[in-house]
């Protein structure tokens, strides 16, 4: 590759690699200060998890339209436009004092990310179809260490007797930093869109191991955005930490979800797919049945922490795994698998407030443990579509 491309290329991908930062930073932080924005409105489980829907809401039709503008426009179109709703949308969410408004902010900030999120996957996708080689694994990982970098601001902003809402509004502007590099970068590298490039995702589902891998993300996603969403209410509320030290414990969180995603690809240097989803899926049942049956909060971090690293070894996997099933159309594999992950994102925290309020939130925390069954038994059904080298 010529240096003026490579030295162009490299730009396109730092600035991926911002847009995966700076999604992570925003809802880092809105974990970590989720405790405080639950009190300055005044509700009690249900109505945070309503308020939580607000974003599902929106997010959901949003990123099945989405999926449709990558193929017209482009994916870097879509992350720009996806930024720019989660920056302002995030910004006025953080500043208002009116529960009404704040729900309009929520389904624009909802509506936001999720296109945003679509945007920048399925331009990291274009990425490694024009260079070769993979680099979904670390924009993943990227992910996570801006969401751990989110609650460690959290955590000292809150402790030196700081706003959330300074916190959240702070988070919320990173993502406006980050398109401003991504048009920049797409202008400088002269980078083609990925418009035309796009086969329909509905297509890709219907290939059995796509199909297959979507369940087994939406199963990570259920899980990940629920402890994203509900941990640090948990820690503060269920086991009596401070607000600096459950915000601690969230960034722990989300750290555990980045050494995942980093060791995921040595690991399946080592296992096949099949059995990283299958010690993931039990290993997950055990850790999450152990968080919430300890009183002792260094125990339930480690043990939530526990289950932060396993599932987060299963996104590059499984987004690796269905690319390599669907080679002719592998950026409509993973297109597909994005729009299905984020559905479980959003629904994962709604699910587990309509729960709290039913059953407690230690027991409908809990019952993520069963997810991790239904992973395993997925695994069980599956054959890997590259077989890990024997050593």
């Amino acid at each position: 590759m010529p240096a003026g491309r490579s030295a162009t290329s490299g730009f396109a991908l730092a600035a991926i690699a911002l847009g995966f930062v700076a999604f992570g930073a925003y809802w880092g932080a809105w974990a970590a200060t989720a405790a405080d924005t639950k009190r300055t409105f005044e509700l009690d489980a249900g109505g945070f998890g309503l308020l939580l829907a607000c974003f599902v809401v929106a997010g959901v039709p949003a990123g099945l339209v989405a999926g449709r503008l990558c193929d017209r426009h482009g994916a870097r179109a879509v992350a720009l436009a996806g930024g720019a709703l989660l920056g302002v949308g995030g910004i006025a969410l953080a500043a208002t004092p009116s529960l009404q408004f704040a729900v309009a902010c929520a389904m624009t900030a909802g509506a936001g990310s999720a296109v945003f999120d679509i945007g920048i996957n399925t331009e990291a996708v274009a990425f490694q179809e024009r260079v070769g080689g993979r680099v979904l694994g670390r924009m993943h990982a990227l992910y996570f260490l801006g969401s751990a970098g989110g609650g460690v601001i959290a955590a000292v902003v809150v402790a030196a007797g700081g706003s959330h809402r300074l916190v959240q509004g702070f988070a919320a502007s990173l993502s406006l930093v980050a398109i401003v590099a991504i048009a920049l970068a797409g202008s400088l590298a002269h980078l083609p869109t990925t418009a035309a490039e796009r086969p329909d995702a509905r297509t890709a589902l219907r290939h059995p191991v796509v199909r297959r891998m979507a369940l087994v993300l939406l199963l990570a996603f259920l899980v990940e955005g629920a402890l994203e969403a509900w941990t640090g209410i948990y820690l503060r509320e269920s086991l009596q930490l401070s607000a600096a030290a459950g915000s601690i414990g969230v960034a722990i969180l989300f750290a555990s979800m980045t050494v995942g995603a980093l060791a995921s690809d040595a690991i399946a240097r080592r296992l096949d797919a099949r059995r990283l989803m299958l010690l993931a899926g039990l290993g997950v049942t055990v850790a999450m049945v152990a968080a919430v049956a300890t009183r002792e909060p260094v125990a339930a971090v480690a043990c939530f922490a526990t289950v932060a690293f396993l599932f987060g070894t299963l996104p590059p996997t499984v987004y690796s795994e269905a690319a390599d099933a669907l080679t002719e159309a592998a950026g409509a594999a993973v297109a597909a698998l994005t729009v299905v992950s984020y559905l479980a994102f959003l629904v994962g925290p709604v699910m587990i407030g309509a729960l709290a309020d039913a059953i407690g939130l230690r027991t409908s925390l809990g019952s993520l443990s069963a997810l991790g069954l239904v992973c395993a038994a997925l695994a069980l059904q599956h054959r890997p579509v590259r077989v890990a080298p024997v050593r």
